[in-house]
């Protein structure tokens, strides 16, 4: 019960966080801290939009101008919506709201100071000069502070917390034994690394998400607004409803679809499964099981092309590469990913005998389509983009406008100035969490440069595994899978770019394979115990234990654990090679993984007994691996044991 009444709690702040501050300016007999707040992050958050749909459409500025800017804005917006002292930005103000005012100032005080000194402070940073002023040095430690004041408030500690331990570390590393032992980093070089130069919180990881993500995130919101994510979710349910766990298979389907508009897990938690999780629910699924298929189906929504995550566009600046050529490399890996999903929940319906939905309350794939089949026209724009290597700045603001105009088509979806002044807040808003957990990993950029750790460490771990790749591999999932439960997707990945990626690279593993490895055990983060933040998400909705939601939704996910080691060893499946061996593996991961979710949950036709699932596990194996003769060997180990389980539970025949 107590676990039940906190549950609704938070739940009854996310509600309150998602209170729209344009609807409560339209409102008369608004309380006057109530219209305050909202005015101020309503008109911010619409700035944010606009801002990023001028830099798209027409080009942005000088780029540490344009960065300090925008994390600037995001920090104020932060500051607003997560108050200290309240459980929501609509509440009356307290005397810790004199705090927030505080840091808002320094905030504003601070970006007016960039903007007026640019020209001084621009100066040293090109011609290399390490020494600042104490005003500089005092402004850059300020903003550092607050920076993680509003990460400790939108995002929680974890992040705060590895960002301080990598700056003490740099601060005092003489102290640190063996490998670790280097000199001690001074307070100017540690500032200029943070503040001064584009390195550090305006590195990489917020370079990707004001150049890419922010407009791909506008176009999700926009398109979601023009009523996609209802046709999805329709789609879904008149394409696998009729089957037997069809709730389940509509989930998974709706989630992969959700995923080419949007790449953030959480959000296509609350979107997809506000409907899928009670309808799983009331068709007999365990509380723990609907919530963790949502939890796993909606993760993927980050490795799930055309758009994927926030993630993808910094591997593709880490790496040097196109975006697309990150999305074509993540495609295999994604739908067998969504397989395994679709898999576990076959399994599960067909074990505890679930009915299909009737056919007469399903909706007909046809009326579905007729109805919004022009929803897929922005999608299909982007991926055409894409593919001819249009820029993404250039890709996502054509997808804006073709969404924006799919609002038209139907009366009851147009767009009205208020409701466009509605979803661009929105989509500003969304933004906030994601800016300020890539200013966070720019921190730890900037903390893994100015001690030199991360070759350190790349080298502790080269000698370490010797020769043996697999132990790198086993090193690096485990820290990715720890530091995924506890810091958003990008501080893993980039954390992990840092520390551990140049030491596999160096072992003789492609760059995109390698990169590719971290970005899907950072995911893989989030639905692995004991943190597990989409299964935490999942469980509110569900009405159950979020540790019980997180062990079932690794148990669903079990085989991609295993996937990224396979394309590590064979990039055939990041697409890499001949097309007839592409094709081969491919099919054979598709089947491998079926005979393993078999293995995994026990069951086919009934109970599978040790030996059963132990072959059936390790004839998964053998086939999800690309090599035809080890895959032929599993498929062969795996039709054995079906036939032979097969005869054992043939019903008996009924006496004549």
């Amino acid at each position: 019960m107590e676990h039940q009444e906190k549950t609704s709690d938070k739940l009854l702040e996310v509600k309150a966080e998602k209170v729209s501050a344009v609807g409560i300016l339209l409102k008369s007999g608004v309380p006057a801290h109530q219209f305050f707040v909202a005015l101020l992050i309503g008109s911010l958050s619409v700035l944010i939009s606009l801002f990023h749909l001028y830099a798209a459409g027409i080009g942005g500025g000088e780029a540490f101008l344009t960065r300090t800017f925008v994390v600037s804005v995001v920090m104020v917006i932060g500051l607003l919506l997560y108050p200290l002292g309240r459980k929501s930005w609509t509440e009356k103000f307290t005397p810790a709201t004199i705090i927030d005012l505080i840091l808002i100032l320094t905030v504003v005080a601070i970006q007016g100071y960039v903007f007026y000194a640019i020209h001084t402070v621009g100066a040293k940073f090109y011609a290399g000069l390490m020494s600042f002023s104490a005003l500089e040095i005092a402004i850059g430690c300020i903003y550092t502070l607050i920076l993680f004041e509003v990460t400790r408030r939108s995002a929680g500690w974890p992040i705060v917390i590895v960002a301080l331990v990598f700056i003490v570390y740099a601060f005092y590393a003489r102290y640190f034994p063996g490998v670790f032992k280097a000199p001690n980093t001074s307070l100017d070089t540690m500032v200029r690394n943070l503040f001064f130069n584009t390195n550090g919180i305006f590195g990489v990881p917020v370079a990707a998400m004001i150049d890419y993500v922010v407009i791909f995130v506008i176009f999700g919101t926009v398109l979601g607004a023009a009523g996609a994510g209802k046709f999805f979710t329709d789609l879904a349910t008149a394409l696998t409803g009729g089957y037997i766990g069809g709730p389940a298979k509509a989930a998974v389907v709706s989630s992969a679809f959700m995923g080419t508009i949007s790449g953030s897990a959480v959000s296509n938690v609350v979107t997809t499964g506000s409907v899928t999780i009670p309808l799983m629910r009331s068709l007999g699924y365990r509380p723990a099981f609907a919530g963790a298929v949502e939890a796993v189906a909606s993760t993927g929504g980050q490795i799930m092309p055309p758009i994927m995550g926030a993630v993808a566009f910094i591997m593709a600046q880490f790496l040097g590469v196109p975006y697309v050529q990150v999305a074509v490399a993540a495609a295999v890996p994604a739908i067998l990913y969504f397989w395994a999903a679709y898999c576990a929940v076959h399994v599960e319906a067909v074990r505890l005998k679930l009915p299909a939905l009737p056919k007469e309350s399903l909706p007909k794939v046809k009326d579905v389509l007729k109805d919004g089949w022009y929803y897929f026209i922005p999608i299909a724009a982007i991926v055409w983009m894409l593919a001819e290597n249009q820029s993404l700045t250039k890709t996502a603001f054509t997808g804006v406008v073709l969404a924006f105009l799919t609002s038209f088509v139907k009366k009851e979806t147009r767009m009205t100035p208020v409701r466009i002044l509605e979803v661009l807040e929105q989509a500003g808003r969304s933004c906030i969490t994601v800016i300020i957990a890539a200013a966070a990993a720019g921190v730890i950029i900037a903390a893994l440069n100015s001690s030199g750790l991360s070759w350190r460490i790349s080298g502790l771990l080269i000698g370490l595994a010797g020769d043996q790749l697999w132990i790198a591999l086993v090193f690096s999932a485990v820290i990715a899978i720890i530091l995924g439960m506890g810091i958003s997707t990008t501080a893993v990945y980039v954390t992990m770019a840092g520390l551990l990626i140049p030491a596999i690279v160096k072992l003789g593993i492609e760059p995109m394979a390698a990169h590719m490895f971290a970005l899907y055990y950072a995911v893989l983060g989030l639905i692995t115990p004991p943190v597990a933040l989409s299964a935490f998400a999942a469980a509110g909705i569900a009405d159950e234990k979020p540790m019980k939601v997180g062990w079932v939704a690794s148990k669903i996910a079990f085989p991609i654990y295993l996937v990224p080691f396979i394309f590590v060893y064979h990039p055939v499946l990041l697409l890499k090679g001949d097309w007839w061996d592409i094709a081969v593996s491919v099919v054979t991961a598709v089947i491998g993984i079926w005979v393993f979710t078999k293995g995994s949950w026990g069951y086919i036709k009934a109970k599978l007994n040790v030996i059963e699932r132990v072959l059936m596990i390790g004839a998964g194996v053998m086939l999800i691996w690309p090599n035809l003769l080890v895959s032929l060997a599993g498929l062969a180990i795996g039709f054995l044991v079906y036939m032979i389980h097969n005869a054992r539970h043939r019903p008996a025949a009924r006496p004549s």
